[in-house]
């Protein structure tokens, strides 16, 4: 058969000696987090282990959050991790994103912050029921050998609620994901 070099590993999953072109999916995973929390920490919403399957390979995601304000004190950070292992380690400059994957500006390039709000909702009359979406999408080339385990973490802190309003549980309501697609390079 023309054009198919190589075979898949039956063991391990891992393509062996494949030529894929750039841009082929490897693999998509996803992970949801459905609770209702209050973020005054960092709180893990969702994290997605695997294992590479080309070495070199790019990572796409898309994170996304359904938040409610916090009175006059709201803020809101989200810090994305990426590291080798079967679980995200709390947030540190030791397993932050890449500078070029985070936020601008001077708070999250120093803080590993893909989203760094100070204010969400002040008005009074308006927190008790107000939420917003929030997302962080972007690509990033890895350096990771074939057949490495990596952990992706998504972690919410700040004075806010996830996955609801202030004053309303179960009314106002939404759901955190995150998805990744390893990608060939």
């Amino acid at each position: 058969m023309s054009g198919v070099v190589g075979d898949v590993n039956s063991r391990s999953g891992v393509i062996d000696n494949f030529l894929l072109p750039a841009g082929q999916v490897l693999q998509t995973l996803s992970d949801n987090y459905n609770s209702q929390t209050e973020a005054t920490s960092d709180i893990k919403v969702c994290e997605i282990t695997f294992t590479t399957k080309k070495r070199n390979s790019k990572l796409a995601y898309w994170f996304t959050s359904a938040i409610g304000g916090f009175g006059d004190a709201d803020n809101i950070y989200l810090e994305l991790t990426l590291e080798t292992g079967s679980s995200a380690s709390s947030p540190s400059s030791s397993n932050w994103l890449p500078t070029d994957n985070r936020g601008p500006g001077t708070a999250a390039q120093n803080n590993g912050l893909q989203l760094h709000l100070d204010v969400q909702v002040e008005s009074a009359n308006l927190r008790d029921y107000n939420m917003g979406t929030f997302t962080a999408n972007d690509s990033i080339v890895t350096s990771y050998a074939e057949g490495t385990q990596i952990t992706m973490g998504a972690f919410i802190s700040g004075t806010c609620f996830i996955n609801r309003a202030e004053n309303r549980a179960n009314e106002e309501s939404g759901i955190t994901s995150l998805i990744i697609q390893e990608i060939a390079t």
